[in-house]
């Protein structure tokens, strides 16, 4: 029993003694390959041997799952996080796509698209030291131009009328290495409800096209792209009668889902605070429209001494406005005239 114990604690050590004799042969080995490369090739093998851990940095890997706002974007706040963003950072190109969400929220300039070339998340402590914002981010990369046709298409519809159209087209133009990239994202979505004034609650187009140069021995690439943006965003809300223990139930007459809250004819009355003149905003007009221009410069290029130089940098032109309906209260009122008469007196007191 005693020499079996010895037998198999040997072993044991055998196995350890060996496993690191090969590990260290293994790590000699790569060394003296890579010192016997040339420059060029050895920094090649040195990116290939860090591949997993700029994946990890990416966040390609990462289990988190963002709260959806619609069916092509993140909230625009998430709740709990105070960023200056609006909770969830969103970048293009290591930039954010808005640095003043309010009132130009990022879902009215930027939605996940075919148009991205790679969509990753980074982790807190990246956002804080790149952007100083608490919270995490989603970090996109334009679909840039490729040495090979290219062609992406999605379609996607439901039978409430909602249709998103998202193509992406790429490849060469010619020998010396420029290459070009075009695509379109469309987004026409209904909803469940009927607003009234508009047959869709979220009609969004964003169309990308540029030019990329591909230097030569893979020194790196050079990148302009241009991005339009129009889109405006109208937000439902639901009304619930509480009661006692918890419970929630609708109010007799408003269907959850399928009833709209909103104004029929989709126009508030303003005051100019400047004026004081009155005026009407209508949802779907262009109190409650943005539209951005957005003139893309990135890449990089690879020093002959080992250093990579990244940069990025963006011209962004928009024109935001921003119209929220929020229900304060509800009344009841018989005629026509005693709905205008209640309406004039809150406004008498508003003012």
């Amino acid at each position: 029993m005693k020499q079996y114990t010895v037998s198999f604690s040997s072993k044991i050590l055998a196995l350890i003694f060996t496993g690191i004799t090969c590990l260290s042969v293994q790590n000699t080995f790569a060394q003296e390959e890579e010192e016997g490369l040339p420059q060029q090739d050895s920094i090649a093998l040195q990116q290939d041997l860090k591949a997993d851990n700029e994946t990890d940095k990416n966040g390609s890997d990462r289990n988190v799952m963002l709260n959806a706002a619609n069916n092509s974007g993140p909230r625009d706040v998430n709740i709990g996080l105070p960023a200056t963003v609006g909770g969830i950072t969103i970048l293009e190109n290591d930039l954010p796509v808005v640095y003043f969400y309010w009132p130009e929220l990022p879902n009215k300039t930027w939605r996940q698209s075919v148009g991205l070339k790679n969509t990753g998340l980074l982790k807190m402590e990246d956002l804080a030291t790149t952007m100083g914002d608490l919270g995490f981010a989603v970090n996109s990369y334009t679909q840039n131009g490729t040495k090979e046709f290219q062609g992406k298409l999605n379609l996607t519809g439901s039978h409430f009328g909602w249709f998103q159209g998202d193509v992406n087209v790429s490849g060469p133009i010619s020998d010396n290495g420029w290459t070009y990239s075009a695509g379109a994202f469309v987004n026409f979505d209904p909803s469940t409800y009927d607003l009234g004034f508009n047959n869709y609650v979220d009609q969004t187009k964003i169309f990308r096209v540029g030019l990329t140069k591909y230097f030569n021995e893979d020194k790196g690439e050079f990148n302009v792209y241009y991005k339009y943006a129009d889109s405006y965003v109208n937000t439902n809300y639901a009304v619930f009668e509480y009661g006692p223990n918890g419970e929630a139930n609708e109010i007799d007459g408003f269907e959850i889902g399928n009833d709209s809250y909103i104004v029929r004819d989709g126009r508030m009355r303003f005051r100019d605070i400047r004026s004081g003149e009155y005026y009407f905003g209508e949802l779907d007009g262009a109190a409650n429209t943005n539209t951005s221009h957005n003139v893309d410069i990135f890449g990089n290029y690879k020093l002959d001494n080992g250093w990579n130089l990244k940069y990025s940098t963006r011209l962004h032109l928009a024109k935001a406005s921003l119209l929220y309906g929020i229900p304060l209260s509800i009344f009841e009122a018989g005629a026509q005239t005693d709905i205008r008469s209640q309406a004039r007196e809150k406004l008498t007191r508003a003012e």
